[in-house]
């Protein structure tokens, strides 16, 4: 039997909306016994608590029911096993998955809407502050991504997109690099139309403009 000294949580967070990807350890138990993983908007995601490191008590908020849900599990269960699903006794929901990296990643990956339905979809743009500004935008990332050209300072070029009425976050969840461009204006789709590649910076601040363009060749 492998124990894992390391998972991975999956779970859109109740308060902001985010589909978060959190890595917790087996020591971080070691000390208090207790354990919180947080969003990076603040909220409480996931509260671990053991007394003999043989049984656990996961305590999730669900989103469905408004309730806090208690799950029990063992060590073999929480730390062997290559996936643990959170979900709402009530109504049968997913809220989330506990497991080893590649699962949780490739859990996120399958979850996550992809760009070219978002943009095949009329009923989005009554959602964008300008509708025809965010499309484009859009249409100017997706463009990039399958080009190898929107990437992170650290090297991973899968990177997570949150999408607003009037910006666009991007996120790297390997290093927590991150870069905010706006859809508002036409300045802002001609920026765009400039571009020929994005890269986040490393470690940046989640929120911050921490990245840089580089221009197309005239």
């Amino acid at each position: 039997m492998v124990i894992e000294t390391e998972r991975s949580l999956a779970m859109r967070c109740p308060a902001c909306g985010k589909l978060n990807h959190q890595v917790f350890s087996l020591f971080e138990l070691s000390g208090s016994r207790t354990l919180k993983v947080h969003c990076n908007c603040g909220f409480t995601l996931l509260v671990i608590g053991t007394r003999d490191h043989k049984k656990y008590t996961l305590q999730t908020f669900c989103v469905v029911c408004e309730m806090t849900h208690i799950t029990i599990c063992s060590a073999k269960e929480l730390w062997c096993q290559d996936q643990t699903e959170l979900f709402c006794p009530d109504t049968g929901v997913e809220l989330g998955l506990i497991g080893n990296r590649a699962i949780v990643r490739e859990a996120i990956r399958k979850e996550q809407t992809p760009l070219q339905v978002l943009l095949q979809s009329s009923e989005y743009n009554e959602f964008f502050e300008n509708g025809e500004v965010m499309t484009a935008v859009l249409h100017s990332l997706q463009d990039l991504a399958d080009q190898g050209r929107l990437y992170c300072q650290c090297g991973n070029a899968n990177i997570d997109i949150d999408i607003y009425p009037e910006r666009v976050e991007l996120h790297c969840p390997e290093c927590d690099g991150s870069l905010t461009v706006y859809g508002r204006t036409l300045e802002d789709a001609h920026l765009f139309n400039s571009i020929s590649q994005i890269e986040l910076m490393k470690d940046s601040l989640p929120g911050a403009d921490g990245g840089k363009f580089k221009k197309r060749n005239s």
